[in-house]
């Protein structure tokens, strides 16, 4: 049996771009926004990982303690689905 990776199934398939968090780093300027630290680089990461779910999987939830910035995550979600 051969066993095929998601990112090897989603490649094939020719419709699955996932995105590497240093790429994301050069579309997206959260420190600017918000203030470099650690915040920022969890928003980024954040964002990369809702977009790659989105793009592999087809949905994804993002949830988490209010004030944590689901806003600046999704809308960089979207933002990557834009490059």
């Amino acid at each position: 049996m051969v066993r095929t990776s998601l990112l090897e199934a989603c490649a094939a398939k020719a419709r699955c771009v996932t995105v590497e968090i240093e790429t994301a780093a050069q579309l997206l300027d959260f420190g600017k926004r918000i203030g470099d630290g650690p915040r920022s680089r969890e928003q980024l990461e954040g964002a990369v990982a809702i977009h790659n779910l989105l793009q592999q999987q087809g949905v994804a939830y993002l949830a988490d303690e209010v004030g944590m910035g689901k806003t600046y995550v999704t809308l960089g979600a979207i933002a990557l689905f834009r490059h």
